[in-house]
């Protein structure tokens, strides 16, 4: 007899930080939650926002990228040590493997839908 559902998950993603190998943590509804809530608190809002000015934001406000990099890293604790260059290319891994522009899609067609179904 056949199978007739196969689950694919995704594959695990590690990178390799001062010779330490560390598994990426992908984001959680709880981590959305919590970062979507840094947001508001760095701006009213991301409505209106391109992903381009998202990821901007999220890199020029430290609070939102240490945010980012500790939930998707957990076993790396040595981030004062490790060079800015370097922790944009995690970031961009974390904002790949996480698809945060399709988060982001989601949050804003959500929030969409709220204010249609309130009426404003």
């Amino acid at each position: 007899m056949k199978d007739q559902v196969k689950i694919f998950r995704p594959k695990k993603v590690a990178i390799e930080i001062f010779g330490e190998k560390h598994e990426l943590h992908r984001l959680t509804r709880g981590d959305v939650i919590d970062l979507a809530s840094l947001f508001l608190e760095a701006r009213q809002g991301i409505s209106g926002l391109t992903v381009g000015e998202i990821k901007g934001l999220v890199t020029a406000t430290g609070g939102i990228l240490s945010e980012f990099m500790s939930r998707s890293f957990p076993t790396f604790t040595e981030w004062g040590e490790l060079p800015a260059v370097e922790e944009m290319k995690l970031f961009e891994i974390i904002w790949q493997e996480n698809d945060v522009p399709g988060i982001i899609e989601n949050f804003t067609l959500l929030g969409e839908r709220i204010k249609t179904v309130q009426g404003k």
